[in-house]
């Protein structure tokens, strides 16, 4: 493939690439409304269970604040536990931490209350630790737990109030959620929508697209089915269709050009046809025929007159055939016998033959006058021109599927030289041959109508030597049905 043609692909619309593209569309939106969606779900799930989260950590901190801190303080108070063993404080920081990391929003107004709680309690737990060690009397240590308590009750129900405020806000924060749920897939749906629209568009352009690319090649293909073989298919759009394109294009280059040249080999066929008969009809063969039967009749050879009378009046009916182009293999045998009989009466003692064709083959078909230009060509290049005469053996049988045919003479034969002139006289067209006798056009005539009326490129085989001269050629066998046509 050249680079301009290359090229010239490169820049045509490919189907394939433009359903591929749709279809890379549509992936691709598919892909970004499945991502929202995912992303969407992600965020409500982790904020619903941080929020959780954050609520069970809050809710857990009730009974520090309630029970675990004053029980730890009693626990010294009535000497269970020394001052050093108390964890009162680490719970209030424990409990501290907790809260902050729950108390982000400024909306956490009773966390930041509970905080100052929690400060206040660990006022009264280091109140009380001081008077342990001090020795001071159980029943202040016991009037601070007290007040302890009631602080650490504020602290509970603080962070109950907390607690409710907070589930309160969050459903608020999820109804908000669930609206935005809601238009996210009326976006979505109207996102949808587009894209069927769109799809819809691009399928109508698409097929629109490759239904007129279609239609004009029916349209071309219609033309040549009509004869109209000078007409090219337009420049396709779409890639995959170029290379069908320029197919049509070569096909009705191509059968412009068989149809041409069948026409030209019509012609040379009638011409080469109408040329053979003209040279059946060879005057100087009637004069001397006519001359021989006047001899005889002035030799009152009856007999003779009558046998040679009934060859001539044979030789033209088979020449003729009532304009029929095909004859059978036995009516060609008469043809040249009926010639053959003729010539031995001109040329009398120089002159003999035999003629053998197999039974089997005498109602095959084939083109009437292919042999007989051969014999004549034996006679006047051969055996006329042999010190003495010499004989023509004519061979006629089945090879396999191909009926053989072989004019052989006993002549004085040719040279090479003069052997590959008359081969490649045969081969080229517009050469003519010697015919100051009509053979040689003879040869040239049977080879052409050979290889015309049989569409091969073998016609005439030519050998020859010392010994003589042996022409020969092969047709298919079976073409009865070529009588009719």
């Amino acid at each position: 493939m050249t680079v301009e043609r290359i090229s010239a692909l490169s820049k045509r619309n490919s189907i394939i690439s433009m359903v591929n593209g749709t279809g890379r569309f549509f992936t691709m939106a598919l892909l970004i409304f499945m991502m929202i969606n995912l992303a969407f779900t992600f965020l409500f799930e982790k904020r619903y269970e941080d929020f959780v989260g954050e609520i069970e950590s809050v809710i857990a901190q009730k009974p520090v604040i309630y029970d675990d801190i004053p029980n730890e303080i009693w626990e010294v108070i009535v000497g269970r536990k020394t001052v050093a063993d108390c964890e009162a404080l680490a719970m209030i920081d424990a409990v501290d931490e907790k809260l902050t990391h729950s108390s982000d929003a400024p909306e956490d107004t009773e966390l930041l209350v509970v905080r100052r709680t929690l400060e206040t309690m660990r006022q009264y737990v280091t109140r009380i630790e001081t008077n342990i060690l001090n020795s001071v009397s159980i029943d202040e240590s016991q009037a601070l737990l007290g007040e302890l308590r009631n602080v650490g009750s504020l602290g509970r129900d603080l962070v109950e109030d907390y607690i409710a405020n907070r589930i309160s806000r969050e459903a608020g924060e999820n109804h908000k959620a669930r609206l935005m749920f809601i238009v996210c897939w009326l976006v979505e749906i109207a996102l949808w929508g587009v894209m069927i629209l769109v799809f819809i568009r691009i399928n109508h352009h698409l097929s629109g697209f490759i239904e007129g690319q279609i239609r004009q090649l029916e349209r071309f293909a219609g033309q040549i089915a009509d004869g109209e073989l000078n007409t090219r298919a337009p420049d396709m759009k779409t890639r995959e269709l170029m290379p069908l394109t320029q197919s049509l294009n070569t096909m009705a280059v191509r059968l412009n050009g068989l149809i041409e040249q069948n026409k030209q080999e019509q012609e040379n066929l009638k011409r080469a046809e109408l040329r053979m008969l003209q040279a059946q009809i060879n005057p100087h063969f009637l004069y001397n025929t006519l001359d021989a039967i006047m001899w005889q009749a002035e030799a009152k050879n009856t007999e003779a007159v009558i046998h040679i009378t009934r060859a001539l009046s044979d030789f033209f009916r088979i020449s003729l055939s009532s304009g029929e182009e095909w004859i059978t293999v036995s009516q060609e045998q008469r043809h040249l016998e009926g010639y053959l009989s003729i010539q031995k009466v001109r040329y009398r003692d120089i002159l003999s033959y035999s003629i053998a064709f197999d039974e089997d083959i005498e109602n095959e078909i084939v083109p009437k006058l292919l042999l007989q230009p051969l014999v004549e060509n034996a006679i006047y290049h051969g055996i006329k021109l042999k010190r003495g005469g010499g004989k023509i053996t004519v061979v006629g049988k089945r090879e396999g599927g191909s009926l053989y045919f072989c004019v052989q003479d006993t002549g004085p034969g040719m040279s090479p030289e003069r052997l590959e002139e008359v081969r490649r006289a045969l081969r080229q067209e517009n050469v003519q041959m010697d015919s100051s006798t009509g053979s040689g056009f003879g040869l040239k005539n049977v080879d052409l109508r050979i290889r015309l009326y049989y569409s091969q490129q073998e016609g005439l085989q030519i050998e020859s030597d010392a010994g003589g001269t042996r022409i020969s050629f092969r047709v298919p066998a079976g073409l009865e049905g070529k009588k009719h046509v």
